[in-house]
């Protein structure tokens, strides 16, 4: 998960509320990159007169 070392916590369900948290965070972070490259695709493109 983005490359982060910590150690785990010692309650199993903090660990899995902490990991489904950074799973919808890297989530969110993807599809921001991926409507991002749309829109900027979209701009480059010539417009017909």
């Amino acid at each position: 998960m983005l490359g982060r070392r910590r150690e785990l916590l010692k309650d199993p369900v903090d660990e899995l509320k902490l990991l489904l948290r950074e799973d919808h965070r890297e989530r969110m972070l993807l599809t921001n990159i991926k409507r991002t490259l749309r829109c900027s695709s979209r701009r480059a493109r010539p417009t017909r007169p």
